[in-house]
């Protein structure tokens, strides 16, 4: 039986309400696992693929500006030499690529979002694999009773909790700044 039909299903979930409701929890944590393996890898080729769409768009634009220059600079070779014709062809040539790197560059804007988004939904499927591996482990090893799947399901509201230390260190020294700001 799968337990989650999209990504957001993984995020969202109580894993501690899954495994409190069944009456097989090792067989069940094993299920969810094996599904949330496939959910992370499914998130890590999409922020991959975010990744490389952003790459290449940048890549285009720098690409487009060096042509903007070009053509603005055969312009003016062209009427210092008297072609006024041909100045006016390379001005033409400069505003198409200026309206198409306009283009590209809202693009960018939302690639940017985009990848951005997508790790963001990466790093939390990879928090809910690290947890569903912590329950089965406690499952097997026989210390995951109803009792402590009711306290995770408690722990699990508490964001604050579930932070690592690392992250932990970056808002406090966020919340120390904001605190001089305000005073």
């Amino acid at each position: 039986m799968p337990y989650f039909s999209r990504l957001s299903d993984i995020i969202s979930c109580s894993l501690s309400s899954l495994l409190h409701e069944t009456d097989n929890r090792f067989e069940t944590i094993q299920a969810i696992v094996g599904e949330v393996e496939q959910g992370v890898a499914g998130a890590r080729r999409s922020a991959t693929a975010a990744s490389l769409q952003l790459t290449r768009l940048e890549a285009d634009l720098a690409a487009n500006h060096t042509e903007i220059e070009t053509w603005g600079a055969r312009a003016k070779t062209a009427l210092a030499a008297g072609s006024e014709d041909q100045a006016r062809l390379a001005l033409l040539r400069k505003r198409e690529l200026t309206d198409l790197t306009a283009g590209l560059k809202q693009q960018l804007a939302a690639a940017l979002k985009t990848r951005d988004h997508l790790q963001t939904v990466l790093r939390a499927i990879e928090a809910r694999y690290a947890e569903a591996i912590r329950l089965r482990d406690e499952i097997a090893a026989g210390r995951a009773t109803p009792d402590i799947l009711l306290a995770e399901q408690h722990i699990a509201t508490d964001p604050w909790h579930a932070v690592d230390s690392s992250k932990r260190d970056e808002i406090e020294a966020e919340l120390a700044a904001l605190k001089q700001q305000l005073s």
